[in-house]
């Protein structure tokens, strides 16, 4: 038959993937420097973008509909560094990140301090000097899948009574304490 081969012979076929750290396996994403300060919590801001269509009419309201079921946010955040730490900072920037890599951080969100996957915004941490003794960064971070509760943890927290949940958890944990039944249970 002209131009048949057979089935493992196809160009892409070694180029898929033979587990979670096969050939086509993201690598590992970059960490922030832990001998770094995390962002300063003044000025530190959060906005969400819903990819959300406005249009508008010449008579009736106006028509909504959402572009991407992928939300997007950003983080407004500002480090203050010594001298000596923005130095590592922007050879961090460079030669780990690549100015526009993404990397994982811990920011302040809704649930709290939670683990993020995080880029700057354009490849930008625009940098002020302060008295030769600090450096001032002001950055935008792109936020990949801000962390928030799920719907039915939200329906729990809005529709029940958390003090009657609370309670029957605590009897649950008395009642399986560790004992001859439950010798290895830790709530």
């Amino acid at each position: 038959m002209y131009g048949a081969r057979p089935i493992g012979s196809f160009p892409y076929a070694a180029a898929t993937p033979a587990g979670p750290a096969g050939p086509l396996a993201s690598p590992p994403l970059e960490q922030w420097p832990a001998r770094l300060p995390l962002p300063a919590v003044s000025g530190y801001t959060i906005e969400d973008d819903p990819s959300v269509s406005r249009t508008e009419f010449d008579v009736g309201a106006p028509r909504q509909r959402r572009r991407s079921t992928a939300p997007w946010s950003t983080v407004k955040a500002t480090w203050y560094f010594t001298v000596e730490e923005y130095s590592w900072f922007e050879a961090w920037l460079r030669h780990r990140v690549g100015w526009s890599g993404w990397f994982q951080i811990t920011l302040l969100m809704g649930l709290g301090l939670v683990s993020s996957t995080v880029r700057f915004n354009s490849g930008k941490a625009p940098a002020s000097f302060r008295n030769g003794l600090w450096v001032e960064v002001q950055a935008t971070l792109d936020v990949r899948e801000r962390p928030m509760i799920d719907e039915p943890t939200l329906n729990i927290l809005l529709f029940e009574d958390q003090a009657y949940l609370l309670s029957q958890i605590a009897a649950f944990n008395a009642a399986m304490a560790p004992s001859a039944l439950w010798p290895h249970y830790t709530p």
